[in-house]
């Protein structure tokens, strides 16, 4: 048990990391592009998938 208990963890703390790293690069973008109408983040993320359903 405290093997999977470790894995869980150390998952989770990987988990909040990348959580923690997608934070300050959309916070980095918001304040690079806060003179900008278009609101990018935004933006990419409907490109994102819009790519990907075009692959289907």
């Amino acid at each position: 048990m405290g093997f999977y208990t470790r894995i869980l963890v150390f998952v989770g703390l990987i988990f909040i990391l990348a959580i923690v790293i997608v934070y300050a690069v959309v916070d980095n973008r918001k304040d690079r592009f806060e003179a900008s109408d278009i609101p990018i983040g935004t933006f990419e993320v409907h490109m994102f998938f819009e790519r990907h359903q075009n692959h289907l």
